[in-house]
């Protein structure tokens, strides 16, 4: 077949437009170039840099104001105090900080009635540290008593009171409560004399404050697996309130040590039982020692302020 002139050219351009069309769907198609982006402005850095520091100025005041830090403070007045005018003096940003810790901890209102246990509850969050100013609105110690006495143990935080209290329980701990009043006379005697001969000085009395403690009505003792008494725990109580009035050992020694964990979470379970919300400790912050204040902040206690209502 014989192909003209012109067929030929026309051939030969249609050819070369399809290459190219295939040329072009094989080849990717370069990017567009990315729009430059403008660097920010002297005044924008500034602002940025402004409320980072504002905000780090936010987290170190939350932080010294806290209620940990409060009680860091407390703990560093016990054991460094020679006497509390020196002590703020030489300290005043952290005395400062205590002071806004201390009004922002959360208030409690204590709903007290009659009787012995709401009347020695009453005395101990009313008495005045300063003319005017009662202790419960400087801070105490309180342990929340949940509506479950199992939710006590739950949680992270209680997970070196749960291998404690399996401690106490494999070395043959065990606690009851003390209800007749022989064997309630008897436990007051031994704890007074307990305290005379403590070990270490700081819970050492000469004096022991224990006449009282026949008047109150929730007593638990922890015993030994040969059934001698470790500790003794009595807590007066009143309505959702209660005291931790008395709660020591009574000898030294790891079974000593371990029934005070069995012993916490035993005393929740009977408050808890008790409708009891809010237990609180006869320590003021300032004047709780070390060691005890280690041992009441793991076994769940932290400073708030409490005010009793009038009634």
């Amino acid at each position: 077949m014989t192909v003209a002139a012109g067929d030929r050219r026309g051939t030969v351009h249609s050819s070369v437009g399809t290459l190219e069309t295939v040329v072009r769907s094989r080849t990717p198609e370069r990017a567009a170039a990315p729009t430059a982006v403008p660097a920010p402005s002297r005044r924008a850095r500034a602002n940025v840099e402004l409320v980072g520091r504002v905000q780090g100025a936010r987290d170190r005041f939350q932080q010294a104001t806290s209620e940990p830090a409060f009680s860091d403070f407390c703990g560093t007045f016990v054991t460094e105090a020679t006497g509390a005018v020196p002590f703020f003096l030489q300290r005043p940003v952290r005395t400062a900080a205590a002071v806004i810790a201390a009004l922002r901890l959360p208030v409690y209102r204590a709903q007290l009635g009659e009787g012995p246990g709401a009347e020695i509850i009453r005395w101990t969050l009313t008495w005045h540290v300063l003319p005017g100013v009662p202790v419960g609105l400087t801070g105490v110690g309180m342990l929340q008593v949940p509506e479950r006495s199992e939710d006590y143990v739950a949680g992270s935080s209680k997970q070196t009171l749960r291998r404690k209290i399996r401690a106490a329980e494999k070395a043959g701990i065990t606690f009851r409560t003390v209800d007749d009043p022989a064997e309630r006379r008897a436990l007051v005697a031994q704890a007074q004399h307990a305290e005379t001969v403590h070990p270490d000085e700081t819970y050492r009395n000469a004096e022991p404050n224990v006449d009282d403690l026949l008047e109150h009505d929730l007593w638990l003792a922890a015993y030994s697996r040969d059934d001698r008494p470790l500790l003794l725990s009595v807590t007066p109580t009143d309505g959702e309130w209660a005291l931790l009035r008395y709660f020591r050992t009574l000898g030294s020694g790891d079974e000593y040590s371990l029934s005070r964990y069995l012993m916490s979470r035993a005393l929740v379970e009977a408050l808890s039982a008790r409708g009891v919300r809010h237990l609180v400790d006869t320590y003021p912050p300032l004047r709780l020692p070390t060691g005890l204040r280690h041992f009441q902040r793991m076994v769940g206690f932290r400073t708030v302020r409490a005010r009793v209502a009038r009634t």
